[in-house]
């Protein structure tokens, strides 16, 4: 079977063309982080939901809450952990237009500061809330 034929998923390099030459990516590392923090960040959208419109049994959505902000501190070391690995890396040459790249830039800039933000912002809610309910990662350790 041709390798042309193959399922974009089922090729080692899925973006790389088959016979052209081959354009620099970014590192095994950092694609790999990428992709667990996007689950990470699907799985606390998913319980946010969850939590605030379809459970409606007290002690299930607190345990929800406990998960989702498990979730929120996860998201936020690995977007640590990205900009770190992100720091130590040459980026790959960039494509398309100046706005285009411009664009593309910007809303990248942006979405790290979401990923930032979102957890931080959930972490000082809870902890300026008058309720002493601890936040307990994953059931190992209590945030202050």
């Amino acid at each position: 079977m041709s390798p042309a034929l193959l399922s974009p998923i089922l090729r080692p390099s899925a973006l790389q063309p088959l016979d052209g030459p081959v354009r620099p990516r970014w590192g095994l590392a950092l694609r790999q982080v990428h992709a667990v923090s996007a689950v990470v960040v699907v799985m606390a959208i998913g319980l946010g939901l969850a939590m605030t419109h379809l459970v409606s049994d007290a002690g299930l959505r607190f345990d929800l809450y406990q998960v989702h902000k498990s979730f929120g501190m996860l998201a936020l070391a690995l977007v640590l952990l990205r900009i770190v690995v992100r720091v130590g890396q040459k980026a790959p040459d960039p494509v398309g237009s100046f706005w285009q790249r411009r664009l593309a830039s910007a809303v990248h800039k942006g979405i790290y500061l979401l990923l930032l933000l979102m957890p931080v912002c959930g972490w000082a809610m809870v902890s300026a809330s008058p309720l002493p309910v601890p936040t307990v990662v994953f059931g190992l350790w209590t945030l202050p």
